[in-house]
């Protein structure tokens, strides 16, 4: 309740790493609401690590909320995964499925639902991976939870998108960024490779600098 905003965003970042049921109900009664969109985020997370299914209902009511700012709406994914409420995955698969979400909530609901482990998932992400649909943003968050759902079985669809120059050098790089990591280090296939290293080819900038561009598309 600080009239502070970094000391109320200080405070719910403590919170993320202290499990306590005591912080839930004023996490979701007070902070949840706080007017400012950082401070919410970051309500959001520790409401997450906490794992109480008593925040299921009142994240929910928020990712559902269209006049809630975009990139507030795609951070609430990774919580609701960490929750693993049936509740919570239906509502992360839909707007997965749903082509009039903007494709960071989608890319967000993709990461929360593989952070659940829902492996129904893994058929509409093969679908959006398999298409020309969808910008870098989802493609990126596609990719990287079919890495995290599929393990080694999705390492073919990884491959084809990795080594496929029309792709947007993002999600090739994180194609071939996860396929050396499923294979501990064990990448001969020299398109791979270049994908890892090309990405600077985008905009003339490093692996890090083109994940911030994304980051701000």
């Amino acid at each position: 309740k600080d009239a502070d905003k970094e000391v109320r965003q200080t405070a719910t970042w403590r919170l993320e790493r202290i499990r306590d049921s005591r912080a839930v109900e004023p996490l979701f009664a007070t902070a949840l609401g706080d007017k400012d969109e950082y401070t919410r985020i970051c309500t959001a997370r520790a409401l997450g690590e906490q794992g109480d299914l008593r925040a299921v209902s009142p994240l929910l009511r928020l990712l559902r909320e269209k006049k809630e700012g975009r990139s507030f709406r795609a951070e609430l994914g990774l919580p609701l995964g960490k929750l693993r409420s049936p509740e919570a995955n239906g509502e992360l698969l839909r707007l997965l499925s749903d082509p009039s979400e903007p494709e960071d909530v989608r890319a967000g609901a993709a990461r929360g639902l593989a952070i659940a482990g829902d492996r129904r998932t893994i058929e509409p992400l093969n679908a959006i991976l398999k298409s020309s649909h969808g910008g870098p943003k989802l493609r990126v968050g596609a990719v990287d939870a079919v890495a995290a759902l599929d393990g080694k079985a999705g390492a073919p669809l990884l491959t084809k998108i990795a080594v496929n120059k029309s792709e947007h050098g993002l999600v090739r790089f994180w194609a071939a960024r996860h396929l050396v990591d499923l294979t501990d280090g064990a990448v001969d296939d020299a398109r791979i490779v270049e994908a890892l290293l090309g990405i600077g080819e985008v905009s003339g900038q490093t692996g890090t600098g083109e994940e911030q561009n994304l980051e701000a598309m």
